[in-house]
């Protein structure tokens, strides 16, 4: 998944401000149990190419799907037809939430870093959760964990 290289000490403080799948895990379940809501979005090429290419155009213009997605997969991620304006509003309430989980991938491979300290001014508290919690919230047979859907 990732090769083995010498961090930056900025590379290393985001890995230190990074909570495990496995500890969100308990943070979650400490949600549900006390009812308490929780809120996580995570963001990777995908959302990074909406928050730079929408700022380029005018905000009037139809937002543009990232390299290699066409207009069936704006129409399939709710995309399609929405104005750059719309799309970085959108963006900027998603950013408003408990956890972000931006592309660990980020740390060390430019095209996917969500970590920029433009992002920051969104998000409270300054906190990451491994964006591949989803992968690693299910067991040997294949069940989802605590019944949540994770999309």
């Amino acid at each position: 998944m990732f090769n083995l290289q010498k961090l930056s000490l900025k590379q290393k403080k985001l890995c230190y401000k990074t909570i495990s799948a496995n500890t969100f895990y308990l943070l979650v379940g400490n949600a549900i149990s006390t009812h308490i809501p929780l809120s996580v979005v995570r963001m990777a090429d995908g959302e990074q190419h909406f928050l730079n290419s929408c700022k380029i155009g005018k905000s009037t213009d139809l937002a543009i799907p990232p390299p290699g997605h066409d207009e069936a997969w704006m129409d399939t991620m709710g995309c399609k037809g929405i104005t750059n304006k719309t799309m970085l509003q959108r963006l900027k309430a998603a950013m408003r939430c408990d956890y972000f989980a931006p592309s660990i991938s980020g740390i060390t491979n430019k095209n996917f870093d969500v970590y920029s300290s433009y992002y920051w001014k969104w998000f409270r508290p300054h906190i990451y959760i491994d964006n591949f919690f989803p992968n690693s919230w299910y067991d040997e047979a294949g069940t989802r964990r605590m019944g949540l859907y994770i999309a």
